[in-house]
C-alpha cells in the first residue's frame, strides 16, 4: 500500500475519498443544500452565492450552536440578510442563535453599506456620543 492509499484509510471517514476519487460532501455541504437556492434567488443582482456561503460557513464554525437552530429560522435570518445584499461576516451583519431560533442582526455598518450602495447616500460621517 502506497502512502497516500495509508493516509486515506486514516482520513476521518467524511474526509476519506469515494472509490470514484470525489471527496465526499462535508457536514457543510449537507447542511447548506436546503439553503442554496433560496439564498440565490435573494441575493441581489452582481452578489456573489459562494461569498455569502464562506461567510455562512464561518459563521458556522466560530458558533457551532448555529447548526442546532430550526431550519426555517436559519432560512429566515438567511434570507433577511441575503436580501439586503449583506453577508453574515460579523462586519455588517450577524447570525445569532437564541436556543434553536437564529436571527438575522444587522450592524450599523452593515446599514451604512447599503446606504451608499443604493446611491441615498456618498458620505456618512458618525461620531461618538456620551
Amino acid at each position: 500500500m502506497n502512502d497516500q492509499a495509508k493516509q486515506a484509510n486514516e482520513a476521518p471517514a467524511e474526509n476519506r475519498p469515494n472509490t470514484d476519487g470525489h471527496q465526499p460532501q462535508s457536514k457543510f455541504e449537507v447542511w447548506w443544500k436546503p439553503y442554496d437556492e433560496p439564498i440565490r434567488q435573494a441575493l441581489p443582482r452582481g452578489k456573489s452565492l459562494e461569498a455569502f456561503k464562506a461567510s455562512v460557513r464561518l459563521a458556522a464554525m466560530e458558533n457551532p450552536d448555529l447548526q442546532q437552530c430550526t431550519p426555517a429560522s436559519m432560512l429566515t435570518a438567511l434570507l433577511q440578510i441575503a436580501r439586503l445584499g449583506l453577508a453574515p461576516d460579523r462586519r455588517n451583519a450577524y447570525l445569532i442563535p437564541y436556543k434553536q431560533t437564529a436571527q438575522a442582526e444587522i450592524d450599523y455598518k452593515g446599514l451604512i453599506a447599503i446606504l451608499i450602495e443604493s446611491k441615498v447616500a456618498s458620505k456618512i460621517l458618525s461620531d461618538v456620543v456620551y
